[in-house]
């Protein structure tokens, strides 16, 4: 949900500006558009109108790893984002803080800590700034954005309520415009059931809700040892909000598709390219299983899965200041070359399939996180160990009697890098 900055060539590409010949010309856009119940749908081709380009990194600080000092030391980073004065916050999971270093990676100072006061959370997800400078930070369960003034002081706790029964829920928040996109649910569990609402929505300035963009229900049977992964892997954790109000969300499990919303919260056009299957390894599915019998094993004796034998396609969505909207694929993301950090589908305002990006770079796509905000680019090393590992992560496999073996993971590093595109476009 971050905003990336292309390199200035493929900017001007994208802004329909033309200041001489590009190095490599555009070929005319050989895609479709289609109005379907007054919706545009873009339906674009595998390939774009500009052959695929690699840029690299240039590495400006690292701090963690076997740092003896205090304040390099983390447990689970969940999110990483960057002020405008190029401050970074980093958001730890475990540790239930959030730390802040200048842009040399030296540290300034922490803000939250674990408990119920003001200025408190625990297992923050989730973070994002407000207009005014102020910093919003989201508990997942029981739910709760805690916030944060400018200058860092508690800020006491964004006024949201969901309306409906149940025992609410935050993934994620993004302001969209004037308004903040929120993912949040509603969870009611009852005899032998358990069923989950999840929405995205639009919500203004006062907490109030102004547009419902996207809804998913859920449900387990207990007396069922059935789980079908479709059921429960939505769009909660694949979108992304620009500043001029558009909201970008992943429209299926199966297809390459994006709906994208206007600041009203009207859906505009849907966003569709062509792209082949990537199929899961038996070891793939036998890790999402196992992943997934830890989670329920305390309600469901003896689970069965129904599991996609294709990967999502869409792994994650960038929108940008300029219109363009970034996508990191399944591909992009998983059986990487070496030396590659990420692959992204670039598509201009209209949702044309302009070209693909390459971002270059030290990175294990089996253990590292990767996050992207701006023109930074931010590797964790170790992070998905460290999550697998950390008591009701991804590593915890059975209930009270089962657990998998889990090896310690190495101390994370976070290493900053900037994009290499010659010059820092304005966000």
């Amino acid at each position: 949900m971050r905003n990336l900055i292309p390199h200035p060539g493929l900017a001007l590409v994208l802004a329909g500006i033309v200041l001489g010949p590009p190095a490599v010309p555009a070929q005319e856009w050989n895609g479709e558009e289609e109005a379907v119940n007054g919706v545009l749908h873009v339906r674009n081709p595998a390939s774009g109108m500009l052959p695929a380009e690699t840029i690299g990194v240039e590495e400006l600080w690292r701090i963690g790893g076997h740092s003896e000092a205090d304040e390099e030391f983390f447990g689970v980073i969940s999110d990483i984002i960057i002020d405008e004065a190029n401050r970074v916050y980093l958001l730890d999971l475990q540790l239930s803080e959030v730390r802040v270093f200048d842009e040399t990676g030296a540290y300034v100072t922490t803000m939250g800590r674990e408990g119920e006061g003001p200025g408190e959370f625990r297992r923050p997800i989730n973070m994002h700034f407000f207009p005014d400078g102020g910093l919003g930070v989201i508990q997942a369960w029981p739910s709760k954005m805690v916030l944060f003034d400018a200058d860092g002081s508690p800020g006491g706790e964004f006024p949201f309520k969901p309306e409906g029964e149940g025992f609410a829920g935050m993934n994620g928040a993004a302001m969209a415009g004037e308004n903040l996109a929120l993912v949040y649910s509603l969870s009611e569990p009852a005899e032998g059931r358990f069923t989950r609402r999840t929405t995205l929505a639009l919500v203004d300035a006062a907490g109030k809700e102004k547009a419902a963009l996207r809804t998913q229900e859920s449900a387990m049977d207990y007396s069922s040892s059935l789980c079908v992964e479709r059921d429960w892997n939505g769009f909660e954790r694949c979108w992304s909000a620009a500043r001029d109000g558009r909201v970008f969300v992943r429209d299926s499990f199966t297809d390459y598709a994006i709906s994208v919303f206007d600041a009203g919260g009207n859906l505009e056009r849907v966003i569709h390219r062509a792209y082949p299957p990537h199929l899961r390894k038996k070891e793939d599915v036998e890790r999402i299983e196992k992943q997934w019998a830890g989670g329920i094993s305390r309600w469901v004796q003896n689970p069965t899965f129904d599991i996609e034998e294709s990967w999502n396609p869409i792994e994650d969505i960038h929108a940008r200041d300029d219109g363009s909207i970034w996508v990191r694929t399944s591909r992009g993301a998983r059986d990487l070359e070496e030396g590659t950090m990420a692959r992204f589908d670039v598509f201009d305002r209209e949702g044309r399939y302009v070209q693909e990006i390459v971002l270059g770079g030290d990175f294990d796509s089996e253990n590292d996180g990767l996050f992207i905000d701006g023109a930074y680019a931010f590797v964790v090393t170790d992070l998905i160990s460290a999550a697998r590992a950390f008591p009701g992560g991804a590593g915890e496999a059975g209930g009270d009697d089962e657990e998998e073996e889990v090896e310690d993971p190495e101390p994370m590093s976070v290493i900053c890098y900037r994009m290499e595109y010659g010059a820092v476009v304005s966000r």
